[in-house]
């Protein structure tokens, strides 16, 4: 389920590439879009995909004793995007008080490149380390258990239907970018 929501996720990071080379190229980005983009990074990334793996996943792996360490470096990493996120946001709250056909900050632009790194190393290092880890440390009993608590996390978490709004609006913003 997890790698399944990785790749939602870099359908947004495209999307979110190709809106950040426009605005590099000195070319339209519907404001309404990017801040699309970031809420779908709060509901579905933060709140969803990362809440799942912090709270079910990264736990369910520290019980089977794997250390500390290399699960809290996870959970520093998305602290990083969430700080990022939100820091990219103000931006974008910023930038709309501005006179109308005004330039977009650099500071945008180079927070959603710095974004689109972060986000993609990290998935990257979770492919290649913990789900690999994970697959090994739980049996397939384990990791259907781990499934339902996924579905419920996900109902308590962001609420029926949010997740298929979500990528309906990704796959819109995926036909015109």
């Amino acid at each position: 389920m997890l790698k399944w929501e990785h790749d939602d996720v870099r359908g947004l990071l495209k999307i979110l590439q190709a809106m950040t080379l426009r605005l590099v190229d000195g070319r339209r980005v519907d404001l309404e879009d990017l801040e699309w983009i970031f809420e779908f990074n709060r509901d579905y990334v933060d709140r969803f995909h990362h809440g799942r793996e912090e709270y079910i996943l990264y736990s369910s792996l520290k019980d089977e004793g794997v250390p500390e360490c290399p699960l809290s470096e996870l959970f520093a990493e998305h602290e990083i995007t969430r700080s990022l996120a939100k820091v990219i946001r103000g931006y974008i709250e910023d930038y709309k008080q501005q006179e109308a056909g005004s330039r977009i900050p650099p500071e945008i632009i180079e927070g959603c490149l710095s974004y689109i790194d972060l986000l993609l190393d990290h998935m990257d290092k979770e492919e290649k380390i913990f789900f690999p880890l994970a697959d090994e440390c739980f049996t397939k009993e384990a990791q259907e258990r781990m499934a339902e608590k996924f579905q419920t996390f996900e109902l308590e978490r962001i609420g029926l239907g949010r997740k298929e709004e979500l990528r309906t609006l990704i796959d819109h913003l995926k036909n015109f970018y």
